[in-house]
């Protein structure tokens, strides 16, 4: 009912008329609850401004590799007591009473406990119980149909808090790429990448690495500036914003930039590539910030934080990086979002619900591939027209191999390539990563399970997937799908992009802002 409450609030709070408010919701798989959580947005119009998001520990994770089947233990929050949940629960009505205690017996076997207080002797566990396996593919099904819930491994997240002494961190900010204690808010920039490809488009491409480094340099100082800058609605807010200074410099365009290096983004070089260029980033960040905290002074939480007692390194800002879906910038900005794929060289976007006031969707060509086309000269109406229609170069013949090889959508890259990307980014990230997993509409959910499985043998923060289609409404449409509404899940997730109608409530998504 709270939750409820929260949603409805929400819609009477629109950005500038247009852009509906975002919220996340998180739960920990073991919490007593979480049978309500994963099945409360099945009926796609309630808490539609929710991204919601599972949080899974490093030890039920092991758990659930190790032993899926035996019983998912849940936990009292409050009393901090071990329950299983029966088989027969009414979904909707139960509560901690409906539950069955359970202790540890002497061999480590799950036993019935008696009530607090009661002495008397457990009892072996004799009714159908849920199984950690059951669990998981409530969580697997749910993401497979709509997109949500997310994964976030909140242990991951908690190795890498850079104030433990401070608080642990619970949660993230709707889209998945901010990790954040209580009261803390984002403060996000990112750098259009293409736009330091020097000699794109051909075989001396490269980056300019010298003003790379002067952008992030710039760009970082004019972000600790914003805490200062900004006006606070809250006391708590204001404090705790100015005690870590966190800030999140990022990067979009990333698809645009291997376009222009004639690199493919499901290849080892493109991974290497993400690496190469968010390490840059993030080191160059990491020591404008120093320099700032020299000149500035560091972050007042520093003594304590792990850039005192782990790295004995002066530090402007708690954190310094973070990799946004960059939703509405990168679309001011003219580029791909955030370090996602295009979804489609040409497509329809749909913003505004423009069908439902009788206009015609936009048509978006990437102006990249566009010039490559017009300079090879094989260009054509009927060419962006069919791309429009199928999303991907794959099987047009009239396209060159080279140019198919190098200008691949989310359609033409495997959900596995979209994590190992991911992962590679995370590797050099203060952060987080907000990054859907694309997934084609006919994939399955076993297809989804190895996904979530292997983010987490990658070691990312979070996941999340988006089936092609899966909702009614989603932001990007193919031609033949472009009367479709204009919303989806964004991610993780956290998990979103807005390119490819990405990361479902949360670390995912029914649209709330991404930026």
């Amino acid at each position: 009912s709270f939750w409820r409450a929260f949603s409805e609030a929400t819609n009477a709070i629109q950005q500038g008329a247009f852009r509906r408010g975002a919220n996340m919701g998180m739960m920990y798989i073991h919490h007593p609850d979480i049978l309500k959580f994963l099945h409360a947005k099945e009926d796609l119009t309630q808490f539609t401004n929710y991204n919601i998001s599972v949080k899974v520990t490093d030890e039920w994770m092991d758990g659930f590799v190790r032993d899926a089947d035996g019983p998912h233990v849940v936990h009292n929050p409050r009393t901090g007591r071990e329950y299983v949940l029966p088989r027969d629960l009414d979904v909707w009505s139960y509560d901690l009473r409906s539950l069955i205690p359970v202790q540890r017996g002497p061999d480590g076997q799950l036993v019935v406990a008696g009530k607090e207080g009661d002495d008397a002797p457990a009892l072996p566990l004799s009714v159908p119980v849920y199984t950690k396996r059951e669990i998981w593919e409530i969580v697997v099904r749910n993401a497979h149909r709509t997109g949500e819930p997310g994964v976030v491994f909140i242990d991951r997240i908690n190795e890498h808090n850079p104030t433990p002494h401070v608080g642990r961190i619970e949660a993230t900010n709707p889209c998945g790429e901010q990790p954040l204690l209580p009261y803390e808010a984002c403060n996000l920039g990112s750098i259009s990448l293409g736009q330091f490809v020097t000699n794109p488009c051909t075989p001396q491409a490269d980056i300019d690495w010298d003003r790379l480094r002067e952008c992030a340099h710039v760009a970082t100082r004019f972000l600790d500036n914003v805490i200062d800058a900004n006006n606070y609605p809250l006391p708590q807010i204001e404090q705790m914003c100015k005690a870590n200074r966190k800030i999140g410099l990022g990067v979009m365009g990333f698809a645009d930039a291997l376009f222009k290096l004639g690199v493919r983004y499901s290849s080892e070089e493109g991974i290497a590539w993400g690496e190469r260029l968010m390490h840059f980033v993030n080191d160059e960040a990491h020591n404008c910030s120093e320099s700032l905290a020299r000149e500035r002074g560091c972050f007042p939480n520093w003594q304590g934080s792990t850039w005192d007692t782990q790295h004995h390194r002066p530090m402007r800002n708690a954190a310094a990086t973070t990799v946004a879906p960059t939703g509405t910038i990168s679309i001011i900005a003219g580029c791909s979002g955030g370090i996602e794929p295009l979804f489609s060289l040409a497509f329809f976007r749909n913003v505004l619900k423009g069908q439902e006031n009788g206009k015609k969707p936009m048509v978006e060509i990437n102006p990249i591939f566009e010039a490559v086309a017009r300079q090879h000269e094989f260009y054509s109406e009927g060419l962006m027209d069919q791309i429009a229609r199928d999303g991907t170069l794959a099987h047009i013949s009239e396209v060159p191999e080279d140019a198919r090889q190098v200008f691949v959508c989310a359609h033409d890259i495997s959900p596995d390539w979209h994590v190992r990307m991911q992962a590679a980014f995370q590797a050099h990230c203060d952060s987080s990563i907000s990054k859907t997993i694309n997934f084609p509409h006919d994939a399955t959910a076993q297809d989804v399970d190895m996904i979530y499985r292997l983010a987490y043998t990658l070691r990312c923060k979070g996941v999340t997937v988006y089936r092609d289609g899966c909702r009614s409404e989603q932001p990007m449409a193919l031609k033949e799908n472009r009367t479709a509404p204009a919303s989806a899940p964004s991610g993780p997730a956290a998990q979103p992009a807005v390119q490819n109608a990405a990361n479902p409530a949360g670390t995912s998504k029914p649209e709330p802002a991404k930026e």
